[in-house]
């Protein structure tokens, strides 16, 4: 439940953001500006680092799970 939350809540934000950057730039017909490309390096760490949190409690709950079976 607490995953889900994650990817909800901050996953969702962070490529939101990334996509109004993305659309900004592409309507721009530009190449992104350094302000933009700081942006967006912000929103993927973001995103890499919430992903990974999931993924771990994801794993966390299968290992309870599979421990469990056995109790």
């Amino acid at each position: 439940m607490l995953a889900w939350i994650i990817g909800i809540t901050v996953n969702r934000n962070a490529v939101v953001q990334m996509a109004k950057i993305g659309a900004a730039i592409a309507a721009a017909g530009a190449p992104p500006t350094a302000d933009q490309q700081a942006m967006l390096a912000k929103h993927r760490t973001t995103l890499f680092k919430a992903t990974n949190v999931v993924a771990y409690l994801l794993l966390g709950a299968v290992i309870c799970m599979s421990i469990a079976r056995y109790v």
